[in-house]
């Protein structure tokens, strides 16, 4: 029978008991997860709306102009022209600014690495500059490639126009090579992060980013009636853990493969579970289902937020 619940055994009926209490709202993690989430939400908006980006509004006038003239030239596909104007709208973010840049270092994860495991956590200007030299030869080859699709593309685009789009095989040819075009400028766009490496050194960050996190969720843990301190103590291994995973997940043999920061996570887990067993002192910061209901917390803000920007003011009810 579940808590909360009482059955009648002479009408045979169950009657539920488990009544919502005012007191549930600062008590269950739920809503705690709810609370945490909503505060940073509010903090990502205090920095973040005060400060948009520099000639916005007139981006995506401009942006929105050109897709406009493309829709009326009759085109029955989406014309480079289009979609150049569509990523430069799309490249208009909060976070491509020069603060929220440096905000997003004091956040930054272990990076990937291939032969030392070091290389996740430092890199140094001259190991950046390395590897830098050693994939511009890959990245000079696909811009050239992505630079000659753009070509083909203009030019069976061309031909299509001079037919004011009436030939159904030359719109196929040119919405094919506007398609090529599109996967060898994603290439590019990958081959050109690998020629942009920076130094860095995550360790102080981490260590921040650790303190800042277990102060984040201890909060509720104390007002939900658990020791803070405990937590807090356990937590530095379970932080520990997730940068284990984390450095696993960006080895490149992993990443080819695709065996991500959760598996590792989980294979970490159970070796820990079935050799030394989970020490006592870090089961208090074993607030798994917390973690999971935040993070919901703020993936699901973050779809409502992209309805209400893609949509408009009919975003702010489709996400109500």
């Amino acid at each position: 029978m579940a808590e909360g619940k009482v059955q009648n055994t002479e009408e045979n009926v169950v009657v539920d008991e488990g009544q919502s209490k005012l007191s549930d709202l600062w008590l269950k993690e739920d809503y705690w997860a709810i609370w945490l989430g909503f505060f940073l939400l509010v903090v990502g908006m205090i920095i973040f709306l005060p400060k948009p980006p520099e000639g916005m509004g007139a981006k995506i006038t401009k942006a929105n102009s050109i897709m406009q003239a493309e829709v009326e030239r009759g085109a029955p596909f989406k014309t480079v022209a289009f979609l150049e104007a569509q990523d430069s709208k799309e490249k208009i973010k909060a976070r491509n600014q020069g603060f929220a840049k440096k905000l997003k270092t004091y956040m930054a994860k272990p990076s990937g690495w291939k032969d030392n495991p070091m290389d996740s956590f430092v890199l140094s200007k001259a190991k950046a500059d390395a590897i830098n030299a050693a994939n511009m030869p890959k990245y000079e080859a696909a811009k050239e490639m992505a630079d000659l699709a753009k070509a083909l593309a203009l030019e069976a685009e061309g031909m299509a126009a001079a037919a004011s789009f009436s030939d159904q095989s030359l719109n196929g040819i040119a919405e094919e090579k506007i398609a090529e075009w599109r996967k060898a400028r994603a290439k590019a766009s990958l081959a050109k992060k690998k020629v942009s490496k920076k130094p860095y050194n995550h360790i102080p960050t981490l260590l921040a980013l650790m303190a800042i996190m277990g102060l984040f969720f201890s909060i509720g843990m104390k007002v939900m009636g658990e020791s803070a301190r405990k937590f807090l103590f356990g937590f530095v291994a379970v932080f520990a853990v997730s940068v284990v995973s984390y450095m696993m997940a960006g080895q490149a043999t992993m990443k080819h493969y695709g065996i991500g920061y959760a598996a590792w996570a989980i294979a970490i887990g159970m070796i820990i579970a079935n050799t030394i067993g989970t020490p006592k002192w870090v089961k208090p910061a074993l607030q798994v289902e917390f973690f999971i209901k935040t993070g919901l917390v703020l993936l699901g803000a973050e779809v409502l937020f992209n309805k209400i920007v893609a949509i408009g003011v009919p975003g702010i009810f489709v996400a109500w």
